[in-house]
Order: C-alpha cells, then sequence, then structure tokens
C-alpha cells in the first residue's frame, strides 16, 4: 500500500459502510433498510501494518466513526474496507478544508447560488473548520429573483404548498395516500377514549369493579363461580351421569362436581409420580406431610371413575350423517367454549383497552388432521414454549380477565364455519379480530394485537364498527408505507416519525408510525397519538467504571421515550401472555395432572383459564396481596367442602332462584334471613386476625342480658339498626337453655 494513501493521513476524514464500523443489529436499528449499504464518516487517529495468518503484511487504519445521535464509536479497519469518499452524496456532506492563506471553499449546495447572500464577507485564514461550518449554518437562505417565465414546474408547486399550508401526499402504497404532518400526529386521532373499569355483573343485579369488595363479601368459591359459567356446570353434571348410568356406576351432583375440581387444584400444590400416591397417609419423608386426599371426602376410586367418564360437552353416541369426523371431535369442546363466550359476554364489561393474542393449551401426545385420533389441530411453533391445541382470545387489558376465546382447527374446518367475507375480500387475521371482538362493537374501546392481527385493513374495519386499533406490522404491509418508514434514519432510543391518512372529508383517520426501541417497531393506529407519554423505565446492570474492568456492576435505570400510542400498547399487550404464565408456571394444572385424552386436556386448560380468572378479579375487585399459591389453596378448601348437597344448608337454600323482593332476603344487604318476623339471627360478620385478614368463622359479641359471647342478633334490631340502634344487639340463642332473647322483646319490642 503506497504510503501516499490519503486514507491513512491521520487527521483526514474517511468514510466506511456502516456495517464495517458496528453490529448489523444496530445498523438496521439506526438505518432501517439502508443498513447494509449505509456509508458514514470518521476520522483517522491511527494507522499500523500487521501480519495475517498467511503472513502477508496489510494495512489497517483506526478510525472514529460518527454514528449520529452524538455516539462516536472507534473502530479498527482493514484499509481495504475504507472508503476515500462516500459514493452517494446523502451519505455524507463533504468536509470544507481551508487551507493557509486560502479561502474557505463553500459548500457544495451553494457552488452555483448567486454571490449576494446578505453581503457575508468572510476573511481568509481568520476561522476555522467548525466556526466556518457553523456560521455559513446560521446564512439565511433567500430564494432568488428569478422571472416567472423561468421558474421551475416542481419549485412553483413547492411555493404553492408552502402558500396554502397543506402539503400534498408524502407516499402513495396501493392506492393509498400517506400525509407526513409532524402537528396532526401528535393530537389524539378520531379523538380521545374515555377510561374504564372493568365491572363483574353478579347474579342478584350487583356490579363489582376494582377496589368495590374491600370486605370480602364475596369468597374465594364465588368469585370462581362468577367466572365460571352456571349453564356448564349444569351440562358437565348431565352428560357425566349419563356416562356414568352407561358403565354402572353412581350418579354425581352439582357439589361432586365442584369437590372434583377442588381435588384438581389441590393436586397441583403436591410433588407426585402418580396421582394413586395423593391418597397416600404416608408421609414420603419426615419433613414433608402426607397427602392424605382421603380427607377430603373423596375416595381415589372415586376419583378415578370421575376422571374417567367426566364430559364438558355433549357429543352424540353416532356421528350425524354428513358430519365430519373432525367437527364430531371437535363437539367434545364446543360447548364448553360456546357457553364460556355467552357468559363472558353477557356477565363481565372491560375496560377501555381490549388484548387479543394466542394461548396453548400443552399437549404432546398423538394428533393431526393426518389421523382420526387424538388432537385433531396440533400446533408447534418454535418462538411457543410449549406445543398443542392453539386458543385465540380476547381478554380485558385492564383486569387481564379472559373475555373471549375460539379454538384453531384445520384450515378445512376454519372454512366451512367461517364467517361471511367481504366482497373485496378480507385477510385471515382481520376476521379472526372481528370474531373476538364482535360483542363489544359500537362501543369505542381500543383493541391492541400483535403483528397476526395487525393490517391496515383490519384496522379500517374496527372503525367502521365502532372500535379502536393499535397493532404492530411486520408481514401484513398492504397498503402500509413500510418502505418509506424503513428508510427514514433514526438516531437514538425513542425517536419517531409517523405519517396520516385522511379520509373523503379530509379528517386524519389513522396514523403508521416507526418507533426506535432496541429495534424498529412499525404500528398501524386508529387511536392516541405520537405526543410525548411516559417513558418506559427498564432496570439493568451495566459496568458503569469502564476503567476497571474488575469493578463491580451497578442496577442502572434505563428511560426510553416512547409516544402514547406505544404506551396504551405495551400497556395492553401483555394481558394474554402474563394470563398464560399465570396459568402454565404458578398454577401448573397441565403440567402436574397427566392423561391421554386431549379433550381431558383441552377442558382441564379451559377450567385453568376460570380458575386464573378467579384470581385476578378476587385480588383486584378486594385489593388484598395474596398470592396464587394461597389463594389456590384457599380455593381448593372452599371447594372441597362446598354444601351444595346437604340439603337443609343455607348455602342450598340460597341456590332456589329467590328475588331479592322476597320477605325471605334482608332487604337493605341483600342477605338470606332466618325467619320473617322478629327472630334471632346468625352475624353474618367474619372474624379478623390481628394482622387484619377476615377468617371463616363468624365474628362474636357479648350478649345485651346476661354478657356471655355469643354470634346471635336480633333481627328487627338489625333491620332497624340505621336508624336508631348505634351498635350490635349480640343475645344468647333459646337452645342453651337461656331466656335472654324472651327478656329482649320484653322490654324493646
Amino acid at each position: 500500500m503506497s504510503s501516499h494513501d490519503p486514507r491513512r493521513i491521520v487527521g483526514r476524514r474517511v468514510c466506511a459502510k456502516a456495517i464495517h464500523v458496528t453490529a448489523l443489529a444496530e445498523c438496521a436499528r439506526r438505518f432501517g433498510s439502508r443498513s447494509k449499504s449505509k456509508v458514514i464518516a470518521g476520522t483517522v487517529i491511527e494507522c499500523s501494518v500487521k501480519k495475517t495468518a498467511t503472513n502477508r503484511s496489510s494495512a489497517y487504519v483506526k478510525a472514529a466513526c460518527n454514528l449520529g445521535g452524538g455516539t462516536l464509536k472507534t473502530v479498527e479497519l482493514n484499509v481495504r474496507s475504507v472508503l476515500e469518499e462516500a459514493p452517494d452524496p446523502q451519505d455524507f456532506v463533504p468536509e470544507i478544508r481551508q487551507e493557509p492563506g486560502e479561502p474557505i471553499a463553500p459548500p457544495v449546495d451553494q457552488i452555483n447560488q448567486p454571490e449576494d447572500r446578505n453581503n457575508v464577507n468572510v476573511t481568509p485564514g481568520t476561522l476555522t473548520n467548525a466556526t466556518a461550518v457553523e456560521n455559513l449554518e446560521s446564512v439565511p437562505m433567500e430564494m432568488p429573483n428569478i422571472p416567472a417565465e423561468e421558474v421551475h414546474p416542481a419549485m412553483s408547486d413547492a411555493s404553492s404548498q408552502l402558500n396554502d399550508g397543506r402539503a400534498r401526499h408524502t407516499v402513495e402504497v396501493h392506492d393509498t395516500k400517506w400525509f407526513k404532518d409532524d402537528l396532526l400526529t401528535t393530537i389524539d386521532v378520531n379523538g380521545s377514549v374515555p377510561n374504564r373499569d372493568f365491572v363483574i355483573k353478579t347474579p342478584i343485579g350487583e356490579m363489582i369493579t376494582k377496589n368495590s369488595d374491600r370486605q370480602c363479601k364475596y369468597s374465594r368459591l364465588q368469585y370462581f363461580q362468577f367466572m365460571f359459567p352456571p349453564d356448564e356446570i349444569d351440562l358437565i353434571v348431565k352428560v357425566t351421569n349419563d356416562q356414568l348410568r352407561t358403565h354402572q356406576q353412581q350418579s354425581t351432583t352439582t357439589g361432586e362436581a365442584y369437590k372434583f375440581f377442588g381435588l384438581w387444584i389441590l393436586a397441583t400444590r403436591f410433588e407426585f409420580g402418580s396421582r394413586a400416591s395423593l391418597w397416600s397417609n404416608v408421609a414420603p419423608s419426615k419433613f414433608a406431610p402426607a397427602p392424605a386426599f382421603g380427607k377430603t371426602g373423596m375416595s381415589r376410586h372415586r376419583f378415578d371413575n370421575l376422571w374417567r367418564h367426566i364430559r364438558f360437552s355433549d357429543q352424540k353416541e353416532d356421528r350425524p350423517e354428513g358430519m365430519s369426523s373432525e367437527k364430531c371431535r371437535w363437539t367434545l369442546v364446543d360447548d364448553f367454549v360456546t357457553l364460556f363466550n355467552s357468559h363472558r359476554s353477557a356477565m363481565f364489561v372491560p375496560g377501555e383497552t381490549i388484548c387479543v393474542d394466542e394461548s396453548i393449551s400443552r399437549w404432546y401426545g398423538l394428533g393431526g388432521e393426518w389421523v382420526n385420533i387424538g388432537l385433531p389441530m396440533h400446533v408447534a411453533i418454535d418462538r411457543k414454549p410449549d406445543n398443542g391445541c392453539e386458543i385465540q382470545d380476547a381478554a380485558c387489558g385492564k383486569s387481564k380477565i379472559m373475555i373471549r376465546l375460539k379454538l384453531v382447527k384445520t384450515a378445512t374446518e376454519e372454512e366451512a364455519n367461517s364467517i361471511a367475507v367481504d366482497s373485496n375480500g378480507s385477510l385471515h387475521g382481520a376476521n379472526v379480530l372481528y370474531s373476538l371482538i364482535c360483542p363489544w362493537t359500537n362501543t369505542d374501546r381500543i383493541v391492541c394485537a400483535d403483528s397476526y392481527f395487525a393490517s391496515v385493513q383490519a384496522a379500517e374495519r374496527l372503525k367502521r364498527v365502532g372500535l379502536r386499533f393499535i397493532g404492530v406490522v411486520k408481514t401484513a404491509t398492504k397498503r402500509f408505507p413500510m418502505k418509506y418508514l424503513s428508510e427514514i434514519e433514526m438516531q437514538n432510543r425513542g425517536d419517531r416519525t409517523g405519517l396520516i391518512m385522511h379520509d373523503e372529508f379530509n379528517r386524519p383517520t389513522m396514523i403508521a408510525f416507526c418507533w426506535m426501541d432496541r429495534n424498529r417497531r412499525y404500528f398501524i393506529a386508529s387511536a392516541s397519538s405520537l405526543s410525548p407519554g411516559l417513558p418506559h423505565i427498564r432496570q439493568r446492570w451495566r459496568q458503569l467504571e469502564t476503567d476497571d474492568p474488575n469493578a463491580d456492576p451497578e442496577r442502572v435505570s434505563l428511560e426510553v421515550p416512547q409516544p402514547k400510542a406505544c404506551e396504551v400498547y405495551y400497556n395492553t399487550c401483555a394481558a394474554i401472555d402474563n394470563h398464560n404464565r399465570y396459568r402454565q408456571s404458578s398454577l401448573m394444572m397441565e403440567r402436574k395432572l397427566g392423561t391421554k385424552d386431549w379433550a381431558m386436556r383441552i377442558n382441564m386448560s379451559l377450567v385453568a383459564i376460570c380458575i386464573v380468572d378467579a384470581w385476578l378479579a378476587y385480588k383486584q375487585c378486594t385489593g388484598t396481596h395474596e398470592t396464587q399459591a394461597n389463594f389456590y389453596l384457599a380455593l381448593a378448601e372452599e371447594l372441597i367442602d362446598n354444601t351444595y348437597d346437604e340439603p337443609n344448608s343455607t348455602r342450598a337454600r340460597n341456590n332456589v332462584n329467590r328475588s331479592p323482593s322476597d320477605p325471605m332476603f334482608n332487604h337493605a344487604t341483600g342477605t338470606a334471613r332466618s325467619g320473617v318476623s322478629t327472630h334471632l339471627t346468625p352475624t353474618k360478620k367474619k372474624r379478623k386476625t390481628k394482622d387484619g385478614c377476615i377468617t371463616n368463622h363468624a365474628k362474636q359479641g357479648y350478649c345485651d342480658e346476661c354478657g356471655r359471647k355469643t354470634k346471635w342478633n336480633c333481627s328487627k334490631c338489625m333491620d332497624e339498626k340505621d336508624s336508631y340502634v348505634e351498635k350490635d344487639i349480640w343475645l344468647c340463642h333459646t337452645e342453651i337453655g337461656r331466656t335472654c332473647f324472651a327478656d329482649h322483646i320484653a322490654k324493646t319490642h
């Protein structure tokens, strides 16, 4: 290599491709689609000659390269990777050189301009390069006086755009025009969306929302019943009894079905090799207690019979004529999904955001459309932690409670049961998206979905039915300005740029934008804006002491600016992923309870979804900090000890369909009474521990007549408490031979 090579002169500005300076991922993040062709400038700080593996001499240049955004990187490059000049003028603006005694060379874009620029005089030899650049950038730019007949058409168009304040469309993709307008992108497109809290409707007409049940009026079992379809438990008892009678087994009841589910949950709290060991009374270790499931009241033999014959949907004994084998097999699950969807749409009101994503019911047995046995549609995706039955679902963005499910079936079955397709053809993701959110149309909610569902067509279709949309675009790029956004250079995390789509009335209806984080994200949105939102904060380990290689790393907080649209999306899009983690990693019902029946596995996953939803509802409505493990244990206890099969129990009487105006109900609280006229009634209050936790034991007070402890109150005093009685009236019951109640009636009533 010649020693006169200008690339080897220290202090000389040189160029190199960005992929030779930094990693390809960093180039893609900063330069988008031009990551492999982008050329950046640098300054030579050192030159050297090294021997290669073949004993050849090779020249190397160490240069400080400017990646943009104030980021400099020093890198050693082979001189063959160094360019003396940039091949593309847009990649590099030549530096301004000044030799002693010579005038400053003007920039390229000023060579053919008029000499008179407000009489700016530069004295040769008095300015440095940096000062020259600063002064030249501060020179005001004025258009020369050119006769009208000599004005170029493009210049005339630009002047007209500036005069009327409205720019022409920036890019047109598949007959869709997108406009660059930084002001409109900071305003909420289609208006703002009001905040809403989720609401759970109880069977007696009450509304429960966040922090509305801090007194824990409803038990964990009742929250499970709010989430589990009541018609489904009746169907389970009916179709299971049909199977039990066919095999000459004892019929089951609603109470036993709940106890069966309670044993499912309880089994997940133990480590065991076979289910039979759960009924063992011998402890596996002196430090671990025996499971002893026999104390639950259900024998191992009865549990196995129910496990073998339980059904969740009604499948005909003989396949109807004309029904495919696959559709017949899916009937073992379809009724549960249908009742789940109808129950959630009627009894649950989501917040202002809805998350749409996928879940997996774990299955590693036989499956696939190639054989008429096992799971009809087996899905195996590398990016999913488990393989099995894919369930497309929608969840409330605030509470993470599932609100709608859809089983993924084979293409043949999907086509046979598909919804009507638009005349111009709809994308499959848009059709699935609509089927998951159709009960909440015309409610002005925001739907957030990943790239499987996101497209310009999906956003337009939801807008027609009164819903907003924010989604990440990856492959469905039809009518989306992907090429334009991918060519825009960005420098730092948090940078964003967007385009606006207008309707026929020139109103902004949609935003297509790119946001830079660790990599580029492309969004389509018919809600929110690109105005600054709350920054995304990440905790990371960083080696702050770069001079000392043995220094300990420190925990630092990284703040990444993000627009409001990204804030709404990322606060919502993880709802289903979190729900899947609660079900698969915390409840672990699919991992602990093995089965060789694919329908049993899917139905078990659906029951697990209801259990996780019960925990989410209980936690947010009561405001408690109870962990999942403690909640599942307590719920299993309440399910096992339910009193649905006791004919004289209070719970059995409450199951009778009664109106709240019935005299057997307290009109003030809606709770059941022990009688109609003046009588003794047990208190509805629960005992609290020292730390404020509410137990399942009734509260006790001191009798107003004899001073002994009792749990009974005067019903008439309790009904009139709000009017003149300031405290609870505690009285002893007549069953222990005391006359406290009779004395109280004589004195007071």
